[in-house]
């Protein structure tokens, strides 16, 4: 299991303390695709992604997988390189059909 650093949070209270505190999560993705195929779980077709401006990083590491192909409807929180986002996800045959604010609905 690979460890990384995936994010950071400032704390939201009534403390004056702006310290940003990185946090580090292990990876299972390997772990997951043989879990699905182990017990024979069916393929998702609606992926929802709020990754806080990760999004390119999940895009890019869906974009081969099954997970994607099997997916018809991903619902997106955008924090990211909106543009860069739309490439990826039209280039796979996902269309925007709804958006507000930051959030995006995108189906095949």
């Amino acid at each position: 299991m690979e460890i990384k650093k995936i994010g950071n949070a400032i704390p939201i209270s009534n403390s004056t303390d702006n310290t940003v505190n990185d946090f580090e999560i292990p990876f299972l993705l390997p772990c997951l695709d043989l879990s699905i195929y182990q017990n024979k779980i069916d393929l998702p077709t609606f992926i929802k992604i709020d990754v806080d401006g990760n999004e390119m990083t999940v895009l890019r590491s869906l974009e081969n997988s099954n997970y994607f192909k099997s997916c018809k409807t991903m619902y997106i929180e955008i924090n990211g390189n909106s543009e860069e986002i739309e490439q990826i996800l039209n280039r796979n045959f996902f269309y925007e059909k709804i958006k507000e604010g930051d959030n995006a609905l995108y189906k095949r």
